[in-house]
């Protein structure tokens, strides 16, 4: 990514896809929490503390149906070890 098109409203992952900043934060709130993530075909799964039912606000229910390609790619993303 160049200056010119540098957005602070979108992080660009090494090697990976070009995200936006709230998607990377909300799933950095939700582990804070406790919940995990996982993939299985084509549904984003989210676990609550222990593989319980995961404690969602409607906010954060909604910006995930809305988001889910994007938050699918975050959590399917493999940081270079370089």
């Amino acid at each position: 990514m160049n200056s010119e098109s540098f957005s602070p409203n979108f992080v660009e992952l090494r090697n990976g896809p070009t995200v936006p900043a709230s998607d990377v934060l909300l799933l950095l709130a939700l582990e804070n929490r406790g919940m995990s993530f996982a993939i299985d075909k084509e549904k984003l799964i989210v676990r609550g503390l222990g593989g319980q039912k995961p404690n969602l606000t409607p906010e954060e229910v909604s910006h995930i149906k809305a988001r889910k390609a994007h938050l699918m790619a975050l959590v399917a993303y493999e940081a270079p070890t370089q």
